[in-house]
C-alpha cells in the first residue's frame, strides 16, 4: 500500500512539473508577472523537463546543426540558413544581451521632465510593464495606455488616436512608444468596400491609421518610437507580419521617426527557449504569439538601446 501511494505522489508531482504551463501563462498573460516556485523539488523537476526537452527530444536536429558546421565551417548566419527549421539552432548560438540592432535614428533622451506613453494591444501591456517598472527606477513618468485585444484597424472598441490626444493633452509627456499589429492582420470593411491585407488600399487605408498618430505627436512636439513586431509561431501569420512591418519601417523612414529594430533572437526563426548563461530559459508562451515576463523583458531593451537617460 505504502508504494502505492508513493508512486501516485511522485506521479502527480511529476505531472504537475511537466504540465503546468497553461495555470502559468495565464497568470502571467494576465498580470505580467513571473509566478516562480524555488522549492528543491520543483527545481529539480524543472531541470528534468528542461533535459527532455532539449536532450532529449531534440537530439537529432541538434546533430544536424553540428555536423552542418563540422563539415563546412560557416558562419553563424550561414549555420542560421542552413538549418533554418531546427529550433534549437540559439541553444548552439547563444543570444547576447548587448546584440546591437538595425536601429539608427538619433538618440533621444528621456529625463523627469519628458515621460514616456505606452500605446498598443496585449504585446505592449506586457513589454510595457517591463519599460515601465525600468523608468520608474529613475522617477520618470510612464503611462501604459496598452489594451489586449485592440489594433488600429477598428475604432469603435479602442481608438488609439482619440486615447494618445487625451493622454497628451493632460500630461507634459513627450515620448510614445508604440506596440501594435498581431490583431491588424486581417481584412477590412471601409465604405461598403472589402480591402484585402497586404493590397495597395489596405496598406493605403492603414497608413492613414498611423498618420492619425504621428499628425498628433508632431503637434504635441512629441516623439514617436515604434516597434518592429516580433516573429510568431504560426507561418502563415509571420507573413502577414512581414508585411506590416515593412509598412512601419516605410512610414518611420518616410516621417523621420524611430523604428525600433528587435533582437534577431526576435524575429529570424521561433524559439520557445533560449539559452543565457548556460542556462535554457523560457521567453514565449504556449499560444506561440504572446511571451513570459523574461521575454517581454528582452523586447523592453530594445527600447532602452535607442534612448538615453538623464
Amino acid at each position: 500500500m505504502r508504494e502505492f501511494v508513493f508512486i501516485i505522489i511522485s506521479s502527480s508531482l511529476i505531472f504537475i512539473a511537466l504540465f503546468n504551463d497553461s495555470l502559468k501563462e495565464y497568470y502571467e498573460q494576465t498580470y505580467h508577472k513571473s509566478i516562480e516556485f524555488e522549492s528543491g523539488i520543483t527545481k529539480k523537476l524543472s531541470e528534468f523537463k528542461s533535459f527532455l526537452e532539449y536532450e532529449v527530444f531534440f537530439v537529432k536536429e541538434k546533430e544536424e546543426i553540428k555536423e552542418i558546421a563540422k563539415e563546412t565551417k560557416p558562419t553563424k548566419d550561414e549555420i542560421s540558413k542552413k538549418a533554418k527549421n531546427k529550433i534549437l539552432l540559439k541553444c548552439y548560438l547563444p543570444y547576447k544581451l548587448n546584440e546591437n540592432t538595425l536601429a539608427k535614428a538619433k538618440t533621444l533622451s528621456l529625463s523627469k521632465e519628458n515621460g514616456v506613453i505606452l500605446l498598443g494591444d496585449s504585446l505592449m501591456q506586457g513589454v510595457g510593464v517591463a519599460i515601465c517598472n525600468n523608468l520608474k527606477k529613475h522617477n520618470i513618468k510612464c503611462e501604459n495606455l496598452a489594451k489586449q485585444s485592440t489594433g488600429l484597424l477598428r475604432k469603435k472598441y479602442y481608438d488609439y488616436a482619440k486615447v494618445l490626444k487625451n493622454s497628451l493633452n493632460n500630461s507634459k509627456i513627450k515620448n510614445i512608444v508604440i506596440l501594435v499589429g498581431v490583431n491588424d492582420l486581417w481584412d477590412v470593411n471601409e465604405n461598403n468596400k472589402l480591402l484585402i491585407f497586404g493590397k495597395s488600399e489596405w496598406k493605403a487605408f492603414y497608413a492613414k491609421r498611423i498618420d492619425e498618430l504621428v499628425k498628433i505627436a508632431r503637434e504635441n512636439d512629441a516623439n514617436i518610437f515604434w516597434y518592429e513586431l516580433p516573429v510568431v509561431k504560426n507561418d502563415e501569420q509571420n507573413e502577414k507580419i512581414k508585411i506590416l512591418n515593412e509598412v512601419f519601417y516605410e512610414l518611420a523612414k518616410q516621417n523621420n521617426y524611430q523604428f525600433i529594430k528587435l533582437s534577431s533572437l526576435l524575429t529570424e526563426h521561433f524559439d520557445f527557449y533560449i539559452k543565457i548563461e548556460g542556462k535554457s530559459k523560457r521567453i514565449r508562451s504556449n499560444d506561440g504569439i504572446h511571451f513570459t515576463p523574461l521575454g517581454y523583458d528582452l523586447i523592453s531593451q530594445d527600447f532602452f538601446k535607442a534612448v538615453e537617460i538623464k
